[in-house]
C-alpha cells in the first residue's frame, strides 16, 4: 500500500487544468486512462490518483466522509491538520486532508485533498470546486480554516 510520488505527481500533471470539477463525478474506471475523465470530484480524484499511483495496491472507498472513516482506521492521523507544514522541505511524504462537517458547517459537503512538498512548500492535489483538478498552498484560508483531520500516507520517491 505505497503510493510512487513520481506516478502520482505525474499523473496530476496530466489531469491539472483539463478535468473540471464535477459533484458526484467519479472516473469511469479506477483503472481508465486518466485522458478519459473531463469531469470529478475531490473524493473520485482523490480515490482514482491513489489507486493508480499505487499499482491498485491503495483502494479507497468513495466519498470523502467514507474515505476519513478509512484513514482512521488504516493511517496515522497527524495531531493537527497544520503539522503538514512541518514536511514542507521533504519531498519524499504525502498526505491526505480533510474538512468534514462540524458545528460551524452541519450542512456542508464534505472535501478531501492530497498534500506533498514542492520542495518548498506544501502544496495540495485536489479536485475543488469552480477549478477541476488543480493545486493550491495547503494553506489557503478555507483549508486552514476548516480542516478537520490529515493523515500520513506511506509513499515512495
Amino acid at each position: 500500500m505505497t503510493v510512487s510520488l513520481a506516478k502520482l505527481r505525474l499523473l496530476h500533471g496530466k489531469m491539472a487544468g483539463r478535468v473540471r470539477y464535477g459533484l458526484g463525478r467519479k472516473a469511469p474506471s479506477l483503472s481508465a486512462d486518466s485522458n478519459t475523465i473531463t469531469h470529478i470530484d475531490c473524493s473520485g480524484f482523490v480515490r482514482f490518483v491513489l489507486y493508480r499511483a499505487s499499482s491498485g495496491t491503495l483502494a479507497l472507498p468513495d466519498g470523502s466522509w467514507v474515505q476519513q472513516q478509512w484513514c482512521e482506521k488504516h493511517l496515522r492521523r497527524l495531531a493537527k491538520p497544520s503539522d503538514v507544514r512541518h514536511a514542507a522541505g521533504d519531498q519524499c511524504r504525502l498526505f491526505i486532508g480533510f474538512i468534514g462537517r462540524s458545528a460551524i458547517r452541519p450542512r456542508s459537503i464534505g472535501h478531501v485533498w492530497l498534500c506533498h512538498s514542492d520542495g518548498t512548500h506544501m502544496m495540495t492535489m485536489e479536485s475543488c470546486g469552480g477549478r477541476g483538478v488543480c493545486s493550491r498552498p495547503w494553506d489557503t484560508p478555507v483549508l486552514r480554516e476548516y480542516a478537520s483531520a490529515a493523515y500520513e500516507v506511506p509513499c515512495a520517491a
